[in-house]
């Protein structure tokens, strides 16, 4: 072999490395690529399913509130009033009351969950309205204890008529 050839064949090992190093380069960019795209799509979709599941309606048709001063609770009245809850990411509540008013109510605490002397489950959180007044929420899954909404000593409850 002559010395020319000799410097040839190591000048196209050398190209031919290169160029399989760089094709391995770009099949790893495009599988990484490919993989990412993949995990963001089953991210997005586990994320969009879990959100839809947890966005739930509540309709209410009775109401009452509580009076700090004499501490009774006033007749019930027939009055329509829905809850949407978990309206975003963050799980604020839309409140859609009977005269056509929409009040938002930003969630500021985790959900607490417990149960009354006899066994009635609840969750509460804590609210933010409009305003900036902080509501306590306390939701029974029994639709005609309802909802209690609190702030400070003054009460109201939605119920669900039998």
């Amino acid at each position: 072999m002559c010395l020319t050839s000799k410097y040839l064949n190591c000048f196209l090992l050398k190209n031919q490395f290169k160029y399989l190093h760089f094709n391995l380069i770009d099949n790893m960019i495009l599988f990484g690529r490919k993989l990412l795209f993949t995990l963001l799509f089953i991210f997005f979709t586990i994320n969009c399913h879990a959100q839809n599941r947890d966005k739930f309606r509540v309709d209410y048709d009775l109401f009452t509130f509580y009076n700090p001063k004499t501490k009774t609770w006033s007749e019930w009245e027939e009055i329509d009033n829905t809850f949407v809850i978990n309206i975003n990411q963050n799980g604020d509540i839309a409140h859609f009351k009977a005269n056509g008013e929409i009040a938002t109510y930003k969630k500021l605490s985790s959900v607490v969950n417990g149960y009354t002397n006899d066994k009635k489950h609840f969750q509460i959180i804590k609210a933010l309205d409009d305003t900036g007044d902080i509501f306590r929420f306390q939701f029974f899954d029994d639709r005609e204890i309802g909802l209690k909404m609190r702030w400070g000593e003054f009460m109201i409850q939605f119920a669900k008529k039998k």
